[in-house]
């Protein structure tokens, strides 16, 4: 009996060690399949919107936006824009919620002046980090029981960031208004590598991080159609704000690619962006014969992902061509593309790696259309779920005229943001709520 036993026991080992190899097998096959999904998935993404864009028939009726409160809103804060009469007002308001100086945080009852080296220490409670770029990382921060978000700069041996810190804090005190983050207080000791260590900006926390990661959460794809557009006016504005400065336009030297343009902008809880990265938004002063310099070209030329991306305007793309003719760029974009009369080398970039100067706000345009369409349509891209889809892609498809100047090749020849804010202002303006 013993010996029928073990022989009994032996086979049901057997048994369950075979059904636990096949059923392992099972797992690893599983396992592997969701690998390649994932990564379909992945090098889906890759692909650019204006191929995804492509098959969309051209709507030939009028745009049928959804009646109801949102659209009145919206109507209503295109109106105070431009007016009845369509025209839009040369001084924007910049809507700033204190005097300089001085900050307001949601549920704050009255403002608090900027904060200071000593409160910044002893005040602020500091938590995890959550972003990091060429010359910032942010880490969480409660003042007094408020979110807020503290700019460290960015210390790497052989680099100077210095001259970017100082620069985005110089931004952020001249700016202060609805298009940038507002600015609770800095601690600003650079005149040494160690105490540069000890510098800090501080601004209000926006929830909803950047524009790019928003436009990409499932809590997007529960927005409206006509919320969405007003991420697009919103950052129109925050351009339309730039390039209206009194000394001059500013243009946006870091947008250089969509991923980077998208980073850039933080998405407000009133569904507005605000743009955050002000270290390299040079002056245009064509009064003065003087157009704009962007920073450390040198090494954007030989970042083949931008290259790749053919995101950038035709005439940054001409320059990195002419003095930087070793480049990736010109690997990519080929010698054919380089004005062989043109003698000048890399041998003219400044200090900071500054191409002499030949940039204007025109350069901005141009990538308008790119940004728009991935804040109408990136969402969709990645899910058919998307219940806002066709009013999405009727009004990229009713923007397609004043889209197409944008991208004329010549800079002159592109529309200004105001002429493009009216027409994107237009579609609801002219909307009845039916």
């Amino acid at each position: 009996m013993s010996k029928q036993k073990r022989k009994l026991n032996n086979l049901q080992s057997k048994n369950r060690s075979k059904a636990y190899n096949k059923l392992k097998g099972y797992i690893i096959v599983i396992l592997c399949a969701c690998m390649v999904i994932l990564l379909l998935k992945s090098k889906r993404r890759d692909v650019s919107l204006t191929a995804f864009t492509d098959g969309i028939h051209k709507m030939k009726e009028s745009i049928n936006l959804p009646a109801g409160k949102a659209l009145r809103k919206l109507q209503a804060h295109a109106v105070s824009i431009f007016g009845y009469n369509n025209s839009i007002s040369e001084n924007i308001n910049n809507g700033a919620l204190c005097e300089n100086g001085k900050f307001l945080l949601t549920n704050m009852t009255s403002c608090h002046p900027w904060l200071d080296c000593t409160e910044i220490n002893t005040e602020i409670a500091l938590g995890k980090y959550f972003g990091k770029d060429l010359t910032k990382k942010l880490q969480y921060g409660i003042w007094r029981g408020y979110n807020v978000a503290v700019q460290h700069p960015v210390m790497e041996k052989g680099k100077d960031r210095f001259g970017d810190f100082n620069e985005n804090l110089r931004n952020y005190i001249d700016l202060q208004s609805r298009f940038v983050p507002q600015l609770v207080g800095f601690c600003n000791v650079s005149k040494s590598a160690m105490e540069f260590g000890r510098s800090y900006i501080v601004t209000e926390y926006y929830p909803r991080r950047s524009l790019g990661e928003y436009v990409r959460t499932i809590k997007y794809r529960s927005t409206t159609a006509i919320d969405r557009f007003q991420l697009a006016i919103s950052y129109l504005e925050v351009l339309l704000f730039m390039h209206s400065q009194p000394q001059g336009p500013r243009i946006l030297c870091d947008s250089n690619s969509l991923d980077d343009t998208l980073a850039q902008f933080l998405v407000t809880e009133s569904n507005t962006v605000v743009l955050s990265d002000l270290d390299d938004i040079p002056l245009v002063q064509e009064n003065k014969g003087k157009l704009a310099r962007c920073k450390h070209q040198d090494l954007l030329s030989n970042r083949e992902d931008i290259a790749k991306t053919y995101f950038l305007a035709p005439e940054q793309v001409k320059a990195m061509l002419k003095y930087l003719p070793n480049s990736r760029f010109s690997k990519i974009y080929g010698s054919k593309n380089t004005d062989n009369n043109d003698k000048d080398s890399g041998n003219l970039l400044d200090s900071e790696g500054r191409l002499p100067p030949y940039l204007d706000e025109k350069a901005d345009v141009y990538k308008i259309p790119d940004v728009t369409q991935a804040i109408l349509l990136l969402n969709i891209k990645e899910s058919k779920l998307d219940p806002h889809k066709n009013i999405c892609i009727e009004i990229w498809n009713s923007l397609k005229e004043i889209h197409s100047k944008c991208k004329e090749h010549t800079p002159l020849l592109r529309p200004n943001v105001k002429e493009i804010l009216k027409a994107y202002a237009d579609i609801i303006i002219n909307k009845k709520d039916e």
